[in-house]
């Protein structure tokens, strides 16, 4: 290939990249979690991301309500989902990560879910779930797999009966 030809393949390939580039701020790793996968997601619950950059954290662990299988949880909220409650949907990038504890008190694992997209039902969300140093759970989005059958399936309910919260969230 001359030169001048790779010149233009090149610039070529940097608008493509960048038109194919997500929003701000999916980049910014202090608001939202990644969705690229357990190992990705595990990185970013081990550098503490969302114990900063505006998150909102529980003062403390505390028993869960209804029917979760969680057991003791302290819950964390983005700033997305911050200014959304009275929302009656929560908007595209609202992100919570629980941390899970066991009867002694010590931290035993995470869930993180986040919005997606803007379509109702459970494919707009992602789910990821660790748990005992086992491998995850669940792990990917709400339309199939453990995310669907466990996390949607249970969510769904957020709202309902006596159930409290609303949009899948609890």
């Amino acid at each position: 290939m001359r030169s001048g030809a790779r010149r233009v393949f090149a610039a070529c390939t940097a608008l493509a990249l960048a038109a194919c580039a997500p929003a701000d701020l999916d980049d910014d790793p202090a608001v939202v979690p990644p969705v690229f996968g357990a190992d990705v997601l595990q990185r970013w619950l081990a550098a503490g991301f969302y114990e900063a950059g505006g998150w909102m954290c529980e003062a403390a662990p505390h028993a869960t309500a209804g029917l979760s299988p969680h057991g003791t949880i302290r819950t964390c909220k983005n700033p997305v989902a911050l200014g959304a409650e009275a929302a009656a949907d929560w908007p595209v990038d609202s992100a919570w990560v629980t941390e899970l504890y066991a009867g002694s008190g010590a931290q035993r694992g995470f869930t993180v879910m986040r919005r997606s997209e803007p379509s109702a039902g459970s494919a707009s969300w992602y789910w990821f779930q660790e748990a005992d140093g086992a491998a995850p759970s669940a792990d990917g989005w709400g339309f199939e797999g453990p995310p669907l059958t466990d996390c949607s399936a249970c969510h769904v309910t957020a709202g309902t009966g006596a159930n409290p919260g609303h949009g899948f969230v609890f």
